[in-house]
């Protein structure tokens, strides 16, 4: 997909003052399990994941043996025992090769690499609360800043993670085929622009227009 559709001015303005809709497919996700995970990542990681409820998340980074910062990332609780480390693309099988080799032998714990089965759209602007209103019902309550919830979606399940004001990405989650994730995620995408046209003025709605298009006509190189 092109880096902007019409002026960076243009589409800065878009997402300030309406909402603005974008892949982030290609964000890696690892998946740390275990007795041992919580004490382990704080071994690893410069946060206090204990400090984590279920379905809540925090900003933190990943260290070397210096001291120096890895990659910047945000883990989430997803279980008592299981944590969902969302990372940056470029750094996503670096961060997993690290991770895995400092593991403790007497502590080892599953970790796995999901970054091919889940497809991202991150939302963001001031009206994302209407848009996903729009998408999940007008019942359904946005998680609360810094949290992840997973949400019914035209027969799958999504997970909405919510970090500061924004509602930083949907994740869909693939129980079983890739092929499964990959509709998932162009439903959420395609549906999502939809919804936005309702939500923006008449020059941000020709760039989702341009967006959508484009889109339909690339799918097979999108990583969603």
């Amino acid at each position: 997909m092109p880096v902007q559709y019409t002026s960076i001015v243009e589409e800065h303005q878009a997402v300030r003052n309406n909402v603005g809709i974008f892949d982030i497919s290609h964000m890696g996700q690892l998946i740390v399990e275990g007795a041992s995970a919580c004490e382990w990542l704080n071994t690893m990681l410069t946060n206090n994941v204990g400090k984590l409820d279920l379905g809540t998340g925090q900003y933190t980074f990943l260290l070397s043996d210096r001291g120096g910062i890895i990659d910047d990332l945000i883990v989430y609780r997803i279980g008592q025992q299981k944590f969902l480390l969302v990372v940056n693309a470029a750094r996503a099988n670096e961060d997993f090769a690290w991770l895995q080799g400092h593991f403790q032998a007497a502590n080892a714990v599953p970790l796995v690499n999901r970054s091919s089965d889940f497809g991202g759209v991150a939302i963001q602007g001031p009206r994302i609360a209407e848009l996903f209103r729009a998408l999940f019902g007008t019942n359904a309550d946005l998680p609360p800043r810094n949290s992840i919830a997973d949400f019914p979606f035209e027969g799958t399940t999504v997970s909405i993670a919510r970090f500061e004001q924004q509602t930083q990405g949907k994740f869909g989650t693939p129980r079983s085929k890739k092929a499964k994730r990959s509709e998932s995620s162009r439903a959420v995408w395609a549906r999502a622009t939809r919804c936005a046209l309702k939500c923006v003025t008449p020059s941000t709605a020709q760039i989702f227009r341009r967006n959508e298009i484009r889109s339909r006509q690339d799918w097979d190189s999108l990583s969603i």
